[in-house]
């Protein structure tokens, strides 16, 4: 059998060099994006994904949304919001030509990108049939343990937080997603949606023309098939409105809060003190109340 090809340098300086090339990162990159980690990309396909793949696209939504109900930010304005939209701008222009244009630079890394990087090398050997006999690393203990190479997993297993690790918690960029550990872009966009239809419906009506909570879910599309209408054969209409309502009702209670935090600049953050008005699903705010 023909001896396997040898995979590292045969010096100490050639074995430096390849750990530097395959440590190479972008030091531009964006932390939901992760193909723009290694290099830069095509400013087309990264923004195709960032409107595809990211929730960046959203946060944009419910500032489009705010806006749209409650109108730009007066002088009178919390300082929070009206630096979000200063920030943010058009936010009604098409998403990848916004990003292309310079919307990425609010969600960009602007610090020293965390690697782990060569401290100490054994510079003791040289020749084909040598090696390096020991290695010291500094190990950042910021990036997520899939991108720390595998045979140092054993020994981070004492020191890193894992499934636990939040990315966005470290991000240099101006504008950071809230840490969560994940982020599932359909949730936000059934949010968004409820909230367009009961501010459209709800506010500044009587109790008596509200629009019912199941037909916002209806109408929120936020289960196909259930429809109090058309399906009596399998459930009653009765089962049908109150799976809706249920649907519709705790969607709206987290994008008021989300949509609460998103235009002070924090997304997508659910959380909102208790002393602030207007914070239940039954609640409408106003533009006093957001403001």
């Amino acid at each position: 059998m023909a001896r396997p090809t040898r995979r590292i340098a045969t010096t100490p300086k050639g074995v430096r060099e390849k750990i530097k090339n395959a440590s190479q990162y972008n030091l531009n990159l964006i932390k939901e994006i992760e193909a723009s980690y290694r290099s830069k990309l095509d400013p087309g396909a990264e923004a195709k994904l960032a409107d595809e793949k990211s929730i960046y696209p959203e946060w944009r939504g419910f500032l489009a949304a705010y806006r749209g109900k409650y109108g730009r930010p007066s002088e009178h304005t919390e300082e929070a919001i009206r630096t979000t939209f200063a920030d943010f701008g058009d936010v009604d222009k098409d998403f990848e030509e916004w990003w292309r244009e310079g919307g990425r630079e609010l969600f960009r890394e602007d610090g020293q990108v965390p690697l782990v990087t060569v401290v100490d090398i054994d510079e003791n050997w040289s020749g084909e049939k040598d090696y390096p006999k020991y290695i010291t690393l500094r190990i950042p203990l910021t990036v997520p343990r899939d991108n720390i190479d595998t045979q140092i997993r054993e020994i981070l297993k004492q020191c890193h937080m894992g499934s636990l690790l939040y990315r966005h918690r470290h991000s240099d960029a101006k504008y950071k997603l809230h840490p969560r550990s994940m982020y599932r872009k359909t949730d936000f966009k059934r949010m968004l949606e409820v909230w367009k239809i009961v501010a459209e419906n709800w506010e500044g009506k009587p109790e008596s023309e509200k629009m019912p909570w199941w037909q916002i879910g209806r109408d929120a599309r936020l289960a196909e098939g259930v429809d109090p209408e058309n399906d009596f054969d399998h459930r009653t209409a009765d089962d049908s409105r109150r799976h809706l309502a249920k649907l519709a009702s705790d969607l709206y209670d987290q994008a008021l809060k989300v949509m609460y935090n998103a235009v002070r600049g924090e997304f997508p953050k659910d959380t909102v003190p208790k002393d602030v008005p207007g914070r239940t699903k039954r609640k409408i705010p106003t533009k006093q109340k957001l403001a």
